[in-house]
């Protein structure tokens, strides 16, 4: 019989985690106790285990996704089983959710784009300390990257971690004074004079 995973509650003040990665896809077979997908909360970051064994027959929200705890994440059964049921239970977004965005955008071309452009306005302005999650910031400070700079795109304009992947891609890493220097406005480049392409300080 199918079951529902869900996510698991943080402390009484944590009302809600962002699925950071998932471990396991739609498909793969879990046990008891196997890491299916890393969450961020605001302070920590936690690996979420399967509660129950066999396949994994539905991922109910996507990498990104800011879920409340204790709401299914994943369905996991046997292959073949009906889970309609659970999944109208879950409470996660329809599958059929983004035709209707869709569909307005065709009634109405102009108006759409028009939303559009405040909330990429909002995004950009959301790149502040306080819409980082923990890993993202710790990958940073690690990798010299001026948050600030990080394009956000976490729920609500959040800086989440694959984000800052993306903005260490093609850089080498920093020696530990060039890594001091980065909080001192110094614009760390792609490449370096050190050996391997290093980032070096020079005064």
């Amino acid at each position: 019989m199918a079951d529902k995973v869900v996510m698991p509650k943080q402390g009484n003040s944590v009302e809600s985690c962002v699925i950071d990665e998932w471990k396991k896809k739609e498909g793969d077979a879990v046990a008891v106790g196997d890491i299916i997908c890393e969450a961020e909360t605001d302070k920590s970051t936690i690996e979420v285990e399967s509660t129950a064994a066999g396949t994994i027959l539905k991922i109910l929200y996507k990498e990104g996704a800011d879920v409340p705890v204790m709401l299914p994440i994943a369905i996991v059964g046997t292959p073949g089983e009906d889970i309609a049921a659970l999944i109208a239970e879950s409470g996660a977004p329809a599958p059929a959710a983004p035709a209707a965005p869709a569909a307005a955008s065709a009634a109405a071309p102009a108006a759409e784009p028009a939303k559009a452009e405040p909330a990429a306005a909002a995004t950009g302005s959301a790149g502040s300390q306080a819409a980082v999650s923990p890993r993202a910031r710790n990958l940073a400070a690690k990798g010299g990257v001026d948050l600030s700079s990080v394009e956000p795109t976490g729920p609500k304009g959040r800086v989440i971690e694959r984000d800052v992947k993306a903005a260490l891609e093609g850089h080498q890493p920093l020696t530990p004074t060039a890594l001091a220097a980065v909080g001192e406005g110094v614009v760390v480049p792609a490449s370096g004079s050190g050996i391997g392409g290093r980032v070096l300080l020079r005064i």
